[in-house]
């Protein structure tokens, strides 16, 4: 595949749809959002676009340009696209995608992914940067204004009811039972308690060490991806009293984590797709690792597959049915930054 990089400053992607045989991926990018699927011929699509680079980037892509030819992988077409950005977070819940648009939560129905249908959006103070989606409520991590809940009971009638404000920057969110957990990028791990919307608490917190991106919780734990300090695991059997339990330091920038089992997924920067074996929270260890992809930077896991979203190559989509040896099974080249993936159906 043929890839000419020139100067221009990369653009923003939103929401692009994928459907992987009788499944769709939702990957937040930085070029409109978009439909693809499973073919069985290599589609060329030109690609142009500017982007402006969050300030942690900056010191690797000061200025530049991006004009290239991406080619899609023989199994996969882009059929249509969605809006535009920047798009960061997404959630899906049935036939209804949540999406961040700039400062807007947008809300769409993709019951035809050909033909995706805005039910309606609500402007939010900041970046709509992370989403987790729970019963009638979406929460957003909303970058510099902290957690924002939207009631979404009735989605043509959005509108948010409770609101907290945090120091530093709200980076990710996710939501267990009465809890709201935010990686609030310096300050670590914030616990919220979400049982009145209308009026969210903290009822916790605790300095992960180094810059929270992203928190997955499963059962007593929350797993971090704390930037330049890899994995921390943190015991929230206590949400009023966090403790770290165990720790796994990666050697580049941890930015996304999924859980599934007895292993965490990481989407560590320039080193890829690490996994770790957290069977003991005590003392994680790494299974294997995928690094021949640029920059991971979100990732989803479902069945024997990760979805990886990348600065550059877009969607990668990893094997690792064997944690300790992952192979690559596909990837879309979007030409551009993305940020997020969810993924539904088998």
């Amino acid at each position: 595949m043929e890839r000419e990089v020139r100067s221009v400053i990369q653009s923003i992607i939103c929401t692009l749809f994928i459907s992987v045989l009788f499944s769709a991926i939702f990957v937040g990018s930085s070029l409109g959002q978009g439909i693809a699927n499973f073919t069985d011929q290599n589609i060329f699509k030109n690609i142009n676009g500017t982007f402006n680079e969050a300030p942690q980037w900056r010191q690797l892509y000061e200025n530049k340009n991006i004009n290239q030819t991406a080619a899609l992988d023989s199994n996969i077409t882009l059929i249509g696209r969605w809006a535009n950005g920047p798009c960061m977070a997404v959630g899906v819940v049935g036939n209804t995608a949540y999406f961040g648009n700039g400062g807007y939560l947008e809300i769409v129905d993709f019951e035809n992914p050909a033909n995706p249908q805005e039910i309606s959006k609500v402007l939010l103070p900041s970046l709509v940067n992370g989403i987790a989606v729970s019963g009638n409520y979406v929460y957003v991590a909303n970058y510099f204004d902290g957690l924002r809940i939207i009631d979404v009971s009735n989605p043509a009638a959005a509108a948010e009811v409770g609101f907290l404000d945090m120091g530093s920057y709200a980076e990710g969110v996710y939501v267990d039972g009465n809890y709201a957990y935010v990686a609030n990028g310096s300050n670590g791990l914030r616990i919220i308690d979400v049982s009145n919307p209308a009026a969210p608490t903290q009822v916790g917190f605790i300095n992960t060490g180094s810059y929270a991106k992203s928190v997955y919780v499963v059962g007593n734990y929350a797993y971090v991806a704390d930037g330049y300090d890899g994995l921390r695991i943190i015991d929230v059997s206590n949400p009023a009293a966090p403790t770290e339990t165990g720790f796994f330091d990666t050697e580049s920038f941890a930015r996304g984590v999924h859980v599934i089992g007895n292993y965490a997924y990481l989407a560590d920067g320039a080193d890829g797709l690490r996994i770790i074996d957290v069977s003991d929270p005590a003392v994680p260890t790494e299974a294997g690792f995928f690094d021949a992809i640029y920059y991971a930077s979100g990732i989803y896991v479902i069945g024997k597959y990760a979805y990886v979203t990348t600065w550059i190559d877009g969607l990668s989509i990893i094997d690792v049915s064997d944690p300790a040896a992952p192979t690559e099974a596909g990837f879309l080249e979007m030409g551009t930054y993305t940020r997020s993936v969810y993924v539904i159906g088998d």
